[in-house]
């Protein structure tokens, strides 16, 4: 398991809304325009394309991802 100073996830542009959900660290790229997670091992997933760039991110009370876009 990765400790709060270990690197787990390179090539990332501007993450923004961190969010621990389902075992994975969940966030939107800015520039990417898209939303991953990254479990502790630094797999990476990718689960959309955001056409607006996302600026925030979250869960509804059912786990369903919530992105704002610009």
């Amino acid at each position: 398991m990765a400790s709060s100073n270990d690197r787990i996830v390179e090539n990332i542009q501007f993450p923004e809304g961190l969010r621990w959900h389902a075992g994975a660290l969940w966030f939107s790229d800015f520039y990417e325009r898209r939303v991953f997670s990254a479990d502790d091992s630094g797999t990476l997933q990718q689960h959309g394309f955001i056409g607006a760039q996302p600026s925030g991110f979250g869960f509804t009370p059912a786990g369903d991802p919530l992105v704002v876009g610009m």
